[in-house]
């Protein structure tokens, strides 16, 4: 009865993902393309982000774009 008995698998949320639904929809929609973009250098968004109230690391955009986040997974 319990042969298949395993850990549920948690998914996290990706941070790109969470702030975006915390912006409007024209904010979300420049946030999502800016961090999709290869124009932008990750450290140099994330500082940029910063300066505008938005706390995202370099990595986390970075992992975001060669899809390794959960987005991805989905």
């Amino acid at each position: 009865m319990l042969e298949d008995l395993t850990p549920p698998v948690k998914i996290l949320s990706c941070k790109v993902r969470t702030i975006a639904a915390t912006l409007n929809e024209k904010d979300a929609v420049i946030f999502k393309e800016a961090c999709e973009s290869h124009t932008w250098q990750p450290f140099v968004l994330s500082r940029e982000l910063r300066k505008k109230g938005i706390d995202i690391s370099d990595r986390t955009i970075r992992t975001h774009r060669t899809k390794d986040c959960s987005c991805w997974k989905i």
